[in-house]
């Protein structure tokens, strides 16, 4: 957000707030629509994938895995009729029903949420494959495609599993995606949204860490998991009010995302700006001008800071993170 204040507080004092790192927000899907999810890990190196290979057992505690559909298209500006959305839950549910039913022993009955392990592999090694997400397009006529996350460089087993179920839902005699009958649901077709996962941790003070859920979820298996520490900052680098924006009096709101590494730095090419939902506005020169440069400061910023790295069982991993920046003139 970009304001311009009046004449009087020009001439007041700058400030620059950067407020708590956030290491589970709403982060980017595709298409450039945001949702409210796990915030993943980054794809680890071959050193921290043979830490993870020693964590002791008395580190994991197990957890229970839920999908969540999220909206992915960013064809209109105007939020997914309801009804959509229900839709997409209800497939979800029906995709959780069959993923369930292939973890499950055979010959067990009911429908309780079944471990992971050993069909998505060991027990101490499944949690490893609950990344990317799937990547669905359903259409009027009730039939969907999907792939498993493109740009997803992890193990993506549990994105597979329900890449499977989708299939043998499609596979069924009623339609995968029950398109809304009401003629005034718009988009008319197709439309686009992800499977997403979530589930609660714990960190290495036994403190369980929830994931923040605004939507229906659908519990899919157990796993255990070893604890988790987030990101937190070492070393703050302060950022700089931009002299010529403050002159002016410009004020902004920026979010930057980007990824620490295990040394406790940014990865200069991960870092960018992100919007929250429904706040990216029309800018004018001046302002798209004030952006940039604020954009700009909160980049050098976060590029210089030094970051104590996120850790899962004691080994340190990469994490994906953002960081609000607030540029305000004294009040």
């Amino acid at each position: 957000m970009i304001t311009i204040p009046s004449a009087i507080r020009r001439r007041l004092r700058a400030a620059v707030t950067v407020a708590a790192l956030l290491t589970a927000p709403c982060i980017p899907t595709r298409a450039g629509a945001q949702a409210v999810e796990q915030m993943p890990r980054w794809p680890e190196t071959t050193a921290t994938e043979a830490c993870f290979d020693h964590i002791p057992r008395q580190a994991y505690g197990r957890v229970l895995v839920y999908g969540m559909a999220v909206w992915a298209d960013s064809t209109s500006g105007t939020p997914p009729h309801p009804a959509l959305l229900a839709a997409a839950d209800a497939l979800l549910q029906r995709v959780g029903e069959r993923a369930r039913a292939m973890l499950r022993p055979a010959g067990a009955t009911g429908d309780s949420v079944p471990p992971g392990e050993p069909g998505l592999g060991d027990s101490l090694h499944v949690w490893r494959g609950v990344g990317g997400r799937l990547e669905v397009t359903a259409y009027r006529d009730g039939h969907v495609t999907w792939t498993v996350d493109s740009l997803w460089r992890g193990d993506s087993t549990a994105a597979t599993l329900l890449s499977r179920a989708l299939a043998a839902v499609q596979a069924g005699d009623e339609p995968a995606f029950l398109w809304p009958g009401d003629t005034a649901v718009h988009p008319l077709g197709p439309v686009h949204f992800d499977f997403t996962f979530l589930w609660p941790s714990k960190d290495s003070r036994g403190n369980v860490i929830s994931p923040s859920v605004t939507r229906p979820v659908e519990p899919l298996f157990a796993m255990l998991e070893p604890w988790t520490d987030p990101v937190r900052v070492a070393r703050l680098a302060h950022p700089s009010y931009p002299r010529r924006q403050r002159d002016a009096g410009f004020e902004g709101n920026i979010l930057l995302q980007y990824v620490v590494d295990t040394s406790g730095r940014a990865r200069p090419e991960t870092i960018h700006a992100v919007w929250r939902p429904g706040t990216r506005p029309l800018l004018d020169q001046q302002k798209f001008e004030a952006y940039h440069a604020f954009v700009d400061a909160s980049r050098r910023s976060a590029a210089d800071t030094r970051y104590e790295p996120a850790r899962v069982g004691g080994c340190a991993i990469s994490q994906i993170v953002q960081q609000p920046f607030e540029y305000q003139l004294g009040r």
